[in-house]
């Protein structure tokens, strides 16, 4: 085998790994493909593919806006949603953001659009910890798409 087959072989694995299973980074568009949702999903189990990140309101401990200022005039703009969902034994911001990614690039992917903020289209997706609990950052900087994750999130906690 020849040196720049072997290092082609090493470029493709590389990047054949980097899903899921390579952490988190810090924000991640979820727009694309079946095989995009494929690679952010395949370190998943089925069953954790086919759970629900924000299945509804019982999982919501509380939301905020998330706003940008923008421009000379420092004018607020809405870019998303923050969703704090209570932290739960054996998970960890990491493994929470691997899911929400998962689900939102199934709905990127032609899933069935099921009512989530994580089915709108160009959702970016970032878990951090916060207290007890996780915050989900639902973020887009498209502005029509950012009032769609605002409704969507208001139409979650309505359901209490």
């Amino acid at each position: 085998m020849s040196r720049s087959s072997v290092l082609a072989s090493s470029l493709v694995l590389a990047l054949g790994l980097g899903g899921c299973a390579a952490g988190a980074t810090n924000v991640a568009s979820t727009t694309g493909t079946r095989g995009d949702a494929h690679a952010r999903c395949s370190s998943l189990s089925l069953e954790e593919r086919s759970s629900p990140v924000l299945a509804g309101s019982a999982d919501i401990a509380g939301t905020r806006e998330i706003h940008e200022l923008v421009g000379k005039q420092r004018r607020q703009v809405l870019r998303g949603m923050a969703v704090y969902v209570p932290a739960r034994p054996g998970t960890s911001a990491p493994y929470v953001e691997r899911l929400a990614r998962c689900e939102a690039a199934s709905h990127q992917g032609g899933a069935a659009d099921t009512g989530t903020p994580l089915a709108v289209s160009g959702v970016q997706v970032d878990v951090r910890n916060s207290g007890p609990a996780y915050e989900i950052r639902l973020t887009s900087r498209d502005p029509e798409a950012a009032r769609e994750i605002e409704r969507r999130v208001e139409a979650l906690v309505a359901q209490r």
